[in-house]
C-alpha cells in the first residue's frame, strides 16, 4: 500500500500569501535523478520532463539566483477600483525607504527594520517580526536606473513589462529575464525552466525560456505538466520589454496518485 502525505507550499506573492496543496506519494520512486540539458535545447522527450517535474530540479546549472534571508516583496501602489498594480521604482534610497515604511505602518503586522542594502537592481529592507522571528520580510524597490516598471501593470498582466534602462547586450538580457522570472517563482515548486538563452537580432534582444507549469493532482487523478515557450524581447533603442509570445507546446501526465490512502 503507498503511503500519500500532503505537503502544503506557501508562495509569497505581491499582495499577500498563496496556499497549495499537493499529494506526494513516498517511497523509493519518489527519488528521481535531475535531468541535464544542453543550453538552447528545444525539444523535450516526456521522460526529461518527467525526471525534471518529479526531482529537486528547479533551473539550469548557471540560471540567475539569489540566496533569500526572507520573502520577497516589491513595494507597490494599487488602485482595485481602477484595476491599478504598478511596482514602484526610484533612485532615491530616502524615497525607496519612506515606501516601504509606509506599507510597514499599514501592514497587519508591524516588523522591525533589522538591515538595508543596496544593489544594481534594487533597494531592500529587511524587516523581522519582533513576536516571529522566522516571519522575515524583504522589502524592495527598483531601481529606476535599472529597471522601470511603472508602466506594466500587473492587474491585467499585459505583454509590456517594463523599461530596461542598462544598455541591452546579450548577457545584460539574460540576466534581466531570469531575475524578473526567480523573484517570481523562487518559492514556487510547481514553475521550473528547463533552458534558457539569448540571441541578438537587428533592433532586439530576445530571450528565449522553456519552461515547466505543474498544476497537481488529486486522490485518483495525475498531475497535469504543461511545457511552455516564452519569447521575451528587449528593443535595443527604447529598452522596453515584453512578453512577445507565450504558448503551450504539451500537456503530459506526471505522478498519478489513487485513493489508497
Amino acid at each position: 500500500m503507498k503511503k500519500i502525505f500532503s505537503v502544503v507550499i506557501i508562495t509569497l506573492i505581491t499582495f499577500g500569501f498563496s496556499i497549495s496543496l499537493y499529494p506526494i506519494t513516498l517511497g523509493a520512486s519518489s527519488i528521481v535523478k535531475k535531468p541535464k540539458f544542453t543550453r538552447t535545447q528545444t525539444i523535450f522527450s516526456d521522460n526529461e520532463i518527467l525526471d525534471a517535474a518529479n526531482s529537486s530540479y528547479k533551473y539550469p546549472v548557471h540560471f540567475y539566483k539569489q540566496k533569500l534571508e526572507g520573502s520577497i516583496y516589491y513595494e507597490n501602489e494599487r488602485n482595485h477600483e481602477q484595476q491599478i498594480w504598478t511596482e514602484l521604482c526610484t533612485d532615491d534610497k530616502a524615497q525607496a525607504l519612506e515606501w516601504s515604511e509606509k506599507h510597514n505602518r499599514e501592514s497587519s503586522v508591524q516588523r522591525d527594520l533589522v538591515k538595508e542594502r543596496k544593489t544594481e537592481k534594487y533597494f531592500e529592507f529587511k524587516r523581522v517580526n519582533p513576536k516571529r522571528p522566522t516571519d522575515i520580510i524583504l522589502s524592495r524597490v527598483h531601481r529606476c536606473s535599472y529597471i522601470d516598471r511603472t508602466q506594466f501593470n500587473r492587474a491585467v498582466n499585459g505583454s509590456m513589462l517594463g523599461v530596461f534602462n542598462k544598455r541591452p547586450t546579450t548577457r545584460k538580457v539574460k540576466n534581466l529575464i531570469e531575475y524578473l522570472w526567480f523573484v517570481h517563482n523562487y518559492n514556487s515548486a510547481s514553475n521550473k525552466v528547463l533552458t534558457s538563452f539569448t540571441t541578438n537580432q537587428n533592433s532586439f534582444v530576445q530571450h528565449v525560456l522553456y519552461e515547466l507549469k505543474t498544476v497537481g493532482g488529486d486522490f485518483g487523478t495525475c498531475d497535469e505538466i504543461t511545457l511552455v515557450e516564452s519569447i521575451y524581447t528587449v528593443q535595443k533603442e527604447s529598452g522596453e520589454i515584453t512578453l512577445a509570445s507565450q504558448k503551450n507546446i504539451r500537456t503530459i501526465d506526471g505522478r498519478c496518485y489513487d485513493g489508497d490512502a
